[in-house]
């Protein structure tokens, strides 16, 4: 398999580390499209050995994308494998029907992602082994210093064994998910109240892939659950999930936080001085790049942490950062707005005027 060529076409970026580290240490090489759109003029600018498409995405779904994939001729023989966290009945023959070759359920597996991509991408090959050397054993204990030996509610040995025993990039993804996913409880229950049922039904399902990913059993089990019944419209058990989720996610995020060091580059404020004039200008494009909707907001937000020196814990820039990954263009405007006022940039606000 070394040197074939992989589409990973995934809009999360915990989920996005953790393939694009197996399939590394496979010998693929990779490239990454964040949506649907995105993976179409990938897949006409380039050549490709098989494309794994994720099914839930903004901008455009995976399904709409591999429809207007095979609609070009040249792509009959393309393998486009659907990557999905939604185990809902009748998911696999809705990927089979927009297109796709064959389907892997998330969290993904090492050794069930390598034997598909065998069977699609080169079928007179034998199938391929899980690199040797590379996950860690079920039993076994991390001793690396990035680690510690218990994080709550984490299946510290599975994670690290779906991160290819790479604990440095395991516990950076922890910390990641606890700086992104610590009010997830919250923006459900606001987009519940707002009756904006399907805008919760997809953070609960983005939930629930990513604390998959890094084997937060119970947060992932809750948020199923919460996938599904907001899916029927189940309105009578909303609270009673929601408090569940509470429960079980609030003491991972305090664990991670807690016991795993972050590194000496993300606690020292004084690592790389703010650009002033270059936040100035940087806010001014991220608003009107968030008033219009546009996915741009994302390199946007890069753009501005650089300027600013880096996020360095300050609870505002991670609830923008996060706001903008889930492509919650509403709120992270007013988050946006805020900081520029707090912070002195724009005493009267910052919102797009049109």
């Amino acid at each position: 398999m070394n040197g074939l060529k992989i589409l990973l076409v995934e809009d999360n970026e915990i989920n996005q580390q953790l393939t694009v580290e197996m399939l590394k240490n496979a010998g693929f090489e990779i490239d990454i499209a964040a949506n649907g759109s995105e993976a179409i003029q990938a897949v006409k600018g380039s050549s490709y050995d098989a494309v794994l498409m994720d099914v839930q995405m903004p901008v455009m779904s995976g399904y709409e994308a591999t429809s207007l994939i095979r609609a070009d001729g040249r792509f009959d023989e393309l393998p486009i494998i659907a990557m999905t966290a939604y185990a809902m009945n009748g998911a696999k023959e809705q990927c089979l029907a927009a297109g796709m070759n064959d389907y892997i359920s998330k969290p993904i597996d090492q050794e069930r992602l390598f034997t598909t991509l065998a069977r699609w991408v080169r079928p007179e090959a034998p199938p391929v082994q899980v690199p040797a050397g590379q996950p860690v054993s079920a039993g076994a204990q991390p001793t690396d210093d990035d680690l510690p030996k218990a994080i709550t509610g984490v299946d510290i040995p599975t994670g690290l064994r779906r991160a290819s025993g790479n604990a440095k990039l395991y516990a950076r993804l922890l910390l990641d998910f606890a700086g992104r996913y610590a009010t997830a409880k919250q923006d459900i229950e606001a987009a519940i109240e707002k009756g904006e049922l399907e805008e919760a039904r997809c953070l609960a399902h983005t939930l629930k892939g990513v604390a998959g990913n890094i084997s937060a059993t119970g947060v992932q089990a809750v948020a199923r659950d919460l996938e599904a019944v907001l899916e029927k419209e189940k309105t009578q058990v909303y609270a009673k999930l929601l408090a569940e989720m509470e429960l079980v996610l609030d003491p991972v995020i305090r664990s991670i936080r807690q016991e795993i060091k972050k590194p000496v580059s993300e606690k020292s404020p004084e690592s790389k001085p703010a650009d002033n004039r270059l936040i100035v200008q940087t806010m001014k494009q991220m608003v009107a790049l968030l008033a219009k909707s546009d996915p741009d907001a994302q390199f946007a937000m890069s753009c501005l942490k650089e300027a600013l020196g880096g996020i360095n814990g300050r609870r505002e820039l991670e609830d923008l950062e996060r706001h903008v990954d889930n492509y919650d263009f509403d709120l992270a405007l007013d988050v946006l707005d805020k900081i520029a006022v707090q912070d002195g940039y724009f005493p009267a606000g910052i919102k797009f005027d049109g």
